[in-house]
């Protein structure tokens, strides 16, 4: 995921309500840099908001816009995917640089690739891996990203994947590390739903090229398995 006053806000600090007034930039200051976000450049539309090009010091940035009506916060106030991606940092987890509580914008890097039907089969097992991986770290470290779909991973440099959007992420039990060490009481629903979302995912790709690697196989067997109740370790071991 306005022509108007400039807002400075630190990540936790309260501010104004959401207007629906908008115009073609808006400049906004975060921790002493000024971003100039241009709504007539919009890169992405979801459930929660929407993402338009910013630059700064003559970067572009991606700056996410979240609806009032979505934009949840923990117990510092701070909006909740902002928290989620300043806590979770991987190499495969859009970066985050900062938050304002005005109109709620998060300001993300940009990544502009997405996925396509142009990989060769070892491109092609390089973004499973790391896909696979990228989803393992994040329930490890007790978060369920909750919208896992083809849209919301993008291509970064030398074709890593790259997962964003974490606007209907859950944090579960944050005094245990491990899934496997949850309680049964752990939210299961949205842990089935990260999995089943991983299947989709991987159908779409399956469909980009056919060959018959043994990765392939695993996958393959996998995604017709369709109560799934293993562990995705399980799968990983096969790439």
């Amino acid at each position: 995921m306005d022509q108007a006053s400039s807002s400075s806000t630190s990540e936790a600090d309260s501010g104004s309500s959401i207007s629906d007034e908008i115009t073609d930039t808006k400049e906004i200051s975060i921790r002493e840099k000024k971003y100039f976000i241009d709504y007539t450049k919009i890169i992405g539309s979801g459930k929660d908001g929407k993402v338009y090009i910013a630059t700064c010091d003559n970067v572009e940035y991606a700056a996410k816009v979240i609806k009032s009506d979505t934009c949840f916060k923990n117990e510092k106030n701070v909006c909740f995917e902002y928290s989620c991606l300043h806590e979770i940092k991987h190499e495969s987890i859009v970066k985050v640089f900062g938050w304002t509580e005005e109109k709620n914008y998060i300001i993300m890097e940009l990544i502009k690739g997405q996925l396509e039907n142009n990989y060769t089969e070892d491109a092609l097992r390089k973004i499973f891996k790391q896909i696979f991986n990228v989803v393992i770290f994040i329930h490890h470290n007790s978060l369920l990203h909750g919208d896992l779909h083809n849209h919301n991973i993008m291509i970064g440099a030398e074709a890593n994947p790259v997962l964003i959007d974490f606007g209907r992420a859950k944090w579960i039990h944050r005094d245990h590390g491990i899934l496997k060490n949850l309680p049964k009481d752990y939210d299961k629903v949205t842990l089935v739903k990260d999995i089943k979302d991983l299947k989709a995912i991987f159908s779409i790709l399956l469909n980009y090229l056919d060959f018959q690697s043994k990765a392939t196989k695993a996958f393959k067997t996998w995604l017709d398995v369709e109560n799934y109740v293993g562990t995705l370790e399980e799968i990983q071991e096969n790439l």
